[in-house]
């Protein structure tokens, strides 16, 4: 060995010494690792995410909840004067809540006596704080036991 060459020889590899390096100097954990380590100790930090979550899924079904089963269509403003002589007005577009209805001789009409209240609704609101006047002719048959005009109704479990 020529002089100066000893200390050449006793340097090891470069992968060598940075594997070395590597083990010697200690790591820190990540942050994610800390924070799942500050989770997995902490019982009302697990509660607290629990409930979280349990609140996200409860507001998800709720949500779908009354997008199926919600009003089908928005009402739009009656324009006023608002006025309907039954020619050619399509009885099912209007919400029935009990009852048949039917158009005849350009009237609106009780199919069936169903011995009953028979309710059928305008698919309409009007602008709140509207005044507004009513009319109406209403026919008794000789079946016929009652009759009147809902005010101010508001849509419950009707069908289209």
């Amino acid at each position: 060995m020529k002089p100066g060459t000893e200390q050449l020889e006793s340097i090891p590899p470069v992968e060598q010494a940075v594997a070395e390096a590597a083990e010697a100097t200690p790591r820190k954990p990540s942050r994610v690792k800390r924070a799942i380590a500050r989770v997995r100790r902490s019982r009302w930090l697990r509660l607290g995410i629990a409930l979280a979550v349990i609140g996200v899924v409860l507001f998800g079904l709720a949500y779908g909840v009354l997008r199926v089963l919600g009003p089908k269509e928005k009402f739009a403003p009656l324009d006023l004067p608002y006025v309907q002589h039954f020619a050619d007005m399509d009885p099912r577009k209007w919400f029935i809540s009990d009852g048949v209805w039917s158009l005849r001789q350009e009237m609106l009409a009780q199919a069936a006596n169903l011995n009953k209240p028979a309710d059928i609704y305008i698919p309409g609101q009007i602008v709140k704080e509207q005044p507004y006047h009513l009319s109406t002719y209403i026919t008794f048959t000789k079946s016929t036991q009652e009759a009147g005009v809902n005010f101010n109704a508001q849509y419950p479990k009707m069908t289209t």
